[in-house]
């Protein structure tokens, strides 16, 4: 005899030593990446701060400030994995 049970949702958490492996792999990426912008962006707008216009300098710190904020989410996104 057949049971009437409720439709229930299947959540899929993938889980595995492969799985954890592409995490960490991407988010060593991102955080690499990002924080090797963040200090080459860095240094030139430190560098050249003198010799160029202001508003390229603010370009450039907004620049930093973003490839800083990728290279956290990075850093962020490589801790979640179990």
């Amino acid at each position: 005899m057949a049971t009437n049970r409720p439709c229930e949702p299947v959540l899929l958490d993938p889980e595995g030593p492969v799985i954890t492996a592409i995490a960490y792999t991407v988010g060593a990426v991102l955080f690499l990446g990002a924080a090797g912008a963040f200090v080459y962006v860095t240094v030139h707008t430190v560098a050249d701060f003198d010799r160029s216009d202001g508003v390229w300098a603010w370009c450039r710190a907004g620049l930093a400030l973003a490839a800083a904020i990728v290279a956290y989410g990075g850093i962020s996104y490589s801790g979640t994995s179990r």
